[in-house]
């Protein structure tokens, strides 16, 4: 059984044990990895899954802890480990991402088959800050229906 550090069946999972306890909760993955499956512990009830646009934000604010560098390449290789690290799970926010490339290309005037990440670095000095506010304007532009 999977369980969480609130939890007293947390003890029972063998990966839980060799984390440190203390550390568990703060960290969203490990949140995830060991979601409580006891229907009656409150942190199973309050654990949520985080959204794709919400981890972009989080990665907007520090690009150091979740990329290891402020580098718009780095962005773009997390985020196809990411599609592709859930791409049996539904999401309206990873659907309407899909045609944020094609739209970048268009934007910037570059020619189809590129990647937007390379598109990006070449017309700007600072491509993860443009990034984000590319996609500013992809979401104000479409938004998630």
């Amino acid at each position: 059984m999977k369980s969480c550090s609130n939890c007293i069946y947390f003890q029972t999972c063998s990966v839980a044990t060799s984390i440190k306890t203390e550390y568990a909760p703060k960290l969203d993955l490990i949140e995830r990895e060991f979601k409580c499956e006891a229907q009656s512990c409150l942190y199973y009830q309050s654990v949520s899954r985080m959204e794709f646009y919400e981890l972009l934000e989080k990665i907007e604010q520090r690009p150091q802890m979740y990329l290891g560098g402020a580098c718009i390449h780095r962005l773009y290789a997390f985020i196809c480990g990411y599609n592709v690290a859930t791409w049996d799970v539904p999401s309206k926010e990873k659907e309407h991402f899909a045609d944020f490339g094609d739209w970048v290309l268009q934007t910037l005037n570059v020619a189809p088959g590129n990647s937007w990440d390379r598109a990006i670095a070449v017309v700007t000095e600072e491509p993860l800050k443009y990034f984000f506010q590319l996609l500013d304007q992809y979401k104000n532009k479409f938004p998630i229906v």
